[in-house]
């Protein structure tokens, strides 16, 4: 008996494989339908112990080891904003990004272990400077 995510990857081959107009007509038929098809999203790491470092992170962090104050890996930018410009909307707009993506709020820290580690957080305060020019 096959399982139900190989019965489910045999359908997307199968589709996949339809010519462009026939593909059309199912497309049509399935919004007809008012089916959906699920599309496929990266779920977030629901842990919340501090996890390994992958392979680029890990020679980031050995990189940074070595040298701590070199800036290479830094991306520097400037925005240019013309108009009025509401503070405390543009603080919350940047909370919320970093709120809807865990990479924003993930860091290093060194385990017991002497290792290091990646370790998610829930919240992340964010130090906003804003010059006025």
């Amino acid at each position: 008996m096959q399982s139900k995510d190989h019965k489910l990857e045999l359908l997307k081959k199968r589709i996949a494989a339809l010519p462009p107009e026939k593909r059309a007509v199912f497309e049509r038929q399935l919004k007809e339908q008012k089916l959906k098809q699920k599309k496929p999203t990266i779920q977030p790491n629901q842990s919340k112990e501090n996890l390994e470092l992958s392979y680029a992170q890990k020679r980031l962090w050995f990189l940074s080891q070595l040298d701590p104050d070199n800036p290479t890996y830094n991306i520097a930018i400037a925005w240019k904003i013309q108009g009025q410009l509401d503070i405390n909307i543009f603080r919350q707009v940047f909370l919320e990004i970093i709120k809807r993506h865990q990479t924003l709020r993930t860091t290093f820290a060194i385990s017991k272990y002497g290792e290091p580690e990646v370790k998610i957080n829930d919240v992340i305060e964010l130090d906003l400077p804003i010059i006025d020019l």
